[in-house]
């Protein structure tokens, strides 16, 4: 598996305005997990997020990089996932 990163290590983030460069594409495999929990508001405690559009609300600057497809296979915690929920 090849890592990914938007911006290279101690380079500033860019600036969009103006911008001429076409916007990389991602295609975004959304299956839930530890990567999409967040802190709940009352116990601390980590739970998923409810949807997609919530997990992008996330990271707003994603926008200004690329253009994001999404496919949701799933929204399940990577310990609660069986072979029968995997399409």
């Amino acid at each position: 598996m090849k890592k990914i990163n938007i911006f290279k290590k101690n380079e500033p983030e860019p600036s969009f305005s103006g911008n001429k460069k076409p916007k990389k594409k991602i295609c975004l495999v959304f299956c839930g997990g530890t990567i999409a929990m967040v802190p709940n508001k009352k116990t601390g405690a980590l739970e998923p997020v409810k949807s997609v559009k919530e997990f992008l609300s996330l990271i707003p600057k994603i926008k200004g990089v690329a253009d994001v497809d999404v496919v949701e296979l799933f929204n399940i915690d990577s310990s609660d996932i069986l072979c029968v929920d995997i399409p």
